[in-house]
């Protein structure tokens, strides 16, 4: 149903490339029809196989207004011959519209949708991935949806020799560094970063905080991706006072899961909430997220206000700090702030997290100012549970305005304050629960995918070679596709400095003619 002369129908897990011939031959047509493949895969998504590029399904609409022009029988192309210079491909054209151009043709039809462009393959990379880490949760999610979506989305860790061999098999135009401070060690980074440039494909990153301090790692940054995906604004900004081009700054907000909830009432049954007031965390153990502050506000509550209020804090540890879970239970313990306080360590699912944060009237996240400028994934599984939010007024909030409630600091006294209010203000929590629903629908995993899909899509049709505004070069470490491991481990090229007296203008022309070397 793709072209109007191939007549292939829609069956779940059938290959039915060979069934337009059959129906042709039967019609009395001559000439081969259109050489695709039509298969739906598991989860009921259909893609076509062209050349061995996946192609994404197209839209309902398009299937249902293909219909009836198949029941009329099929057309030819308008346009016959095939073009010089181009290798006999498919052709592409796509509905409702008939195709202009022959089966001979590699021509793209400009009707053609991005959802039926083959799309590229992705190379993620992240060393944390496969433990309790923001960073391998975030790329969790991503990588999901755009296999949802049809891409080709592999995961690699960056240090054992996987993303070469990833690289060997061939097939990924773009390679997607998810980047955090302490995940990379920078000499390592930038050398792989530059072998992967050598062999033509596109290397961008997620920049998921900023530490001004960390010179080797931010001049990486600014030297060797030719784009840059932050979380919010003021990442944004502070990477462009680094130096980074703001046209190769693109702000894609986390993604929100979206969660089927369970009923709320039996849910506080079953975790014995009672008939106080309940107050939810969810988050890595670790100091600077105001866990203790959160539970001598809650003993202060109890005191004065709300004798049955309780705290749930879903605060599993942390792989690169995993001993303070047990210094943290100890310590509320010691400090008599255990009454009251459900402290749980176990690694939960998104799904179980968000429902038990469901049940909660209130959710907390008092984080303590910190030196680095960062976004917090966790208010995101707040946000599917539908419940107000508190949060302090530090950078990690800066991407949210009305959606949570703000507090100067993660002083007790403010967590408390804050409690009080929209325990007592029912117009405001309902408020705020329309504009969480309202961002989550904006940004749910899908549809952030589809904008990183939309990037993606860019890039790969960019020329191969060093990214513009790059400020470094890799013709040093050049090496060809299909060398062996060695090729990884390239000692690191002298620092390349801009020649001052030069305008701007002219350097950057310099620089994209020639190269930074050049």
């Amino acid at each position: 149903m793709y072209h109007r002369a191939c007549r292939s129908t829609w069956v779940s897990g059938m290959q039915l490339g060979t069934s337009a011939r059959a129906w042709r031959s039967a019609q009395g047509l001559q000439g081969p029809p259109c050489p695709q493949a039509f298969q739906v895969l598991p989860g009921n998504r259909t893609f076509v196989q062209r050349d061995g590029a996946a192609m994404a399904e197209p839209a309902a609409a398009h299937r249902l207004e293909a219909m009836p022009d198949a029941r009329q029988g099929p057309r030819a192309c308008t346009r016959a011959g095939t073009r010089a210079g181009t290798r006999p491909g498919v052709c592409q054209g796509a509905l409702p519209r008939p195709c202009r151009h022959s089966h001979a043709c590699s021509h793209p039809c400009p009707e053609l949708g991005s959802h039926l462009r083959p799309q590229p393959g992705i190379l993620v990379v992240v060393p944390s991935w496969g433990q309790r880490c923001g960073v391998a949760e975030y790329t969790r999610f991503l990588v999901d949806e755009l296999r949802a979506q049809g891409y080709t989305a592999e995961v690699a860790r960056g240090q054992d020799g996987e993303v070469f061999a990833l690289v060997r098999r061939g097939g990924f135009h773009i390679a997607h560094v998810q980047f955090e401070y302490q995940l990379f060690e920078p000499g390592y980074l930038r050398r792989l970063v530059r072998q992967l440039k050598a062999r033509g494909i596109r290397v961008i990153a997620t920049v998921h905080d900023f530490l001004p301090g960390q010179a080797a790692a931010n001049n990486l940054i600014r030297d060797e991706f030719g784009e840059v995906i932050v979380h919010s604004a003021r990442l944004r900004d502070e990477l462009s006072m680094l130096g980074v081009s703001r046209d190769h700054i693109h702000v894609i907000p986390m993604g929100c899961p979206r969660v089927a909830l369970t009923d709320e009432s039996a849910v506080r049954a079953s975790l014995g909430v009672g008939t106080g007031p309940a107050l939810g965390y969810f988050g890595f153990a670790l100091p600077q997220k105001g866990i203790i502050e959160l539970a001598v506000a809650a003993r202060s509550l109890r005191e004065t206000v709300y004798p049955h209020l309780k705290v749930y804090a879903l605060a599993a540890p942390a792989f690169f700090g995993s001993g303070y879970a047990g210094e943290l239970a100890a310590l509320l313990r010691d400090a008599g702030l255990a009454d009251g306080f459900v402290l749980r360590t176990d690694y939960l699912s998104v799904q179980e997290a968000v429902n038990i944060l469901h049940a909660m009237d209130i959710n907390v996240l008092p984080y303590k100012e910190v030196a680095y400028v960062g976004t917090s994934s966790a208010v995101r599984a707040l946000m599917a549970a539908e419940k107000p939010i508190i949060a302090t007024d530090i950078p990690y909030f800066d991407d949210l305005d009305g959606e949570v409630y703000k507090i100067p600091s993660a002083d007790p006294a403010h967590i408390a304050e804050a409690v009080l209010y929209l325990m007592a203000s029912p117009a405001r929590r309902e408020e705020m629960v329309y504009r969480i629903r309202r961002y989550v629908e904006i940004n749910s995993w899908a549809q952030i995918a589809r904008r990183h899909a939309r990037l993606y899509a860019r890039l790969a049709t960019m020329a191969s070679g060093e990214p513009s505004g790059s400020t470094s070069t890799g013709a040093s470490t050049a090496t060809t596709a299909g060398e062996g491991d060695q090729d990884w481990s390239v000692g690191e090229p002298g620092d390349l400095r801009r020649i001052p007296a030069v305008p701007d203008e002219v350097w950057a022309r310099v620089v994209r003619r020639f190269g930074r070397g050049g």
